[in-house]
């Protein structure tokens, strides 16, 4: 038989009863640490808000074509000079004729989208519409998208230099930019 004396019985139970103990400290101490994880992840949301309402208020001094330019640089390889701003509201995109003779199209619409509707532009067409039809995806282009990343209040301002041009971007998530 198994000869087991006091003190190893009393070893043994006391091994067990710290291990209880050290679980539940640290069990405790996990609670406590993810408190302080969402109390930071809160006060972190609370200061985006606050700059995100006050840009929101800033808004409507900007202007359109600046801004445009202003994301088109961010992204494009050489240095942006706009001349004028086209409408193109069948993708809900602004065409931005560039000082070199360049081209920028700037829309939430995907490369996908966009090519889509240039399909659809020369489809059920007759002949002449067709060949009339000028598709926007012409020739080789540089593509690249701005997101909330690149710039924490892109939705808020797209919207509102969408509105002043005329478009509905209903806050966007990513603008696509089209370099020719």
């Amino acid at each position: 038989m198994l000869n087991f004396s006091v003190i190893d019985v009393s070893v043994f139970l006391l091994v067990i009863a710290l291990t209880g103990i050290l679980a539940l400290y640290n069990r405790r101490q996990a609670v406590a640490i993810e408190e302080i994880r969402q109390l930071g992840e809160d006060m972190v949301a609370m200061q985006i808000r606050d700059r995100r309402a006050r840009r929101e208020g800033s808004v409507t001094d900007l202007d359109p074509l600046v801004w445009l330019a202003g994301q088109v640089q961010a992204v494009a390889e050489k240095r942006i000079e706009p001349v004028s701003v086209r409408i193109i509201s069948a993708v809900q995109a602004a065409e931005i004729t560039l000082k070199d003779g360049g081209r920028v199209l700037v829309s939430p619409l995907s490369k996908a989208e966009i090519l889509r509707h240039d399909r659809q532009q020369k489809k059920g067409k007759g002949r002449l519409d067709a060949f009339a039809a000028r598709p926007l995806l012409v020739g080789r282009c540089a593509v690249s998208a701005r997101t909330l990343l690149d710039n924490e209040f892109l939705d808020i301002e797209a919207a509102a230099v969408a509105q002043r041009l005329g478009l509905d971007w209903r806050n966007p998530g990513r603008l696509w930019v089209y370099v020719f």
